[in-house]
């Protein structure tokens, strides 16, 4: 079992998605742009990811598609230059966080040493673009990355983002870190599904202005 409720194609069977653009954070490989594209049509879609040696796997899977870039940078709550850990295998497992207790979770796991990247605030990368659609994958980063997109949430109507309920990286915030921040925001979860059902991470829907929804999980 992987995800069962939480992809891009059910949420938006479930929630009929009205999205006019999207930001997608931690692209890693950028393949989501087929399923964006059959979703949503041709709406205008930035890919940032924080590993230069994914660019050339980006560069191949946005190959002829149009209204479609990306940024290879970290994003986060302020300007500055941040340590990178990436995994030897997949290169799946990047965070800007120290590995913690993924690494006894996931036996096989390795880490290079960290290497010294970009980061800038998400309304400094994306300033001048339209998107109403933020997907945020980033090991434990999250937080961090909404803390410097305050101007951008206010024009954001819909999350899909990483949460977790065990520090997997060391100081990462727990699903209620992320809920009472987005709540500020006027989001409410709607959506909730821990990966294979029974794992300390997964992905969770956040609405804006959904305060007549009951937040389901």
């Amino acid at each position: 079992m992987a995800w069962r409720d939480i992809g891009i194609e059910s949420l938006n069977e479930m929630w009929n998605l009205s999205v006019s653009g999207i930001c997608h954070v931690g692209a890693h490989n950028a393949t989501e742009i087929s399923t964006y594209r059959q979703l949503f049509g041709n709406v205008p879609v930035t890919f940032i990811e924080a590993n230069k040696d994914l660019e050339d796997d980006i560069k191949n899977s946005l190959s002829g598609f149009d209204n479609v870039e990306y940024r290879i940078v970290a994003a986060g709550a302020k300007s500055h230059i941040a340590d990178i850990y990436i995994d030897t295998d997949d290169r799946h497992s990047t965070s800007l966080l120290k590995p913690h207790k993924v690494c006894s979770r996931y036996s096989s796991l390795r880490f290079h040493d960290p290497i010294e990247v970009q980061v800038d605030t998400l309304d400094s990368i994306m300033a001048g673009k339209h998107f109403n659609f933020l997907n945020i994958d980033v090991q434990g980063y999250e937080l961090e990355v909404f803390k410097g997109a305050t101007k951008s949430l206010e024009n954001v109507d819909y999350i899909l983002s990483e949460v977790n309920k065990a520090e997997l990286y060391k100081g990462c915030p727990m699903i209620e870190d992320i809920d009472e921040f987005l709540r500020q925001f006027s989001f409410s979860r709607v959506q909730l599904e821990w990966y294979t059902g029974r794992e300390d991470w997964g992905d969770a829907l956040y609405i804006k202005k959904a305060g007549s929804w009951k937040t389901l999980y």
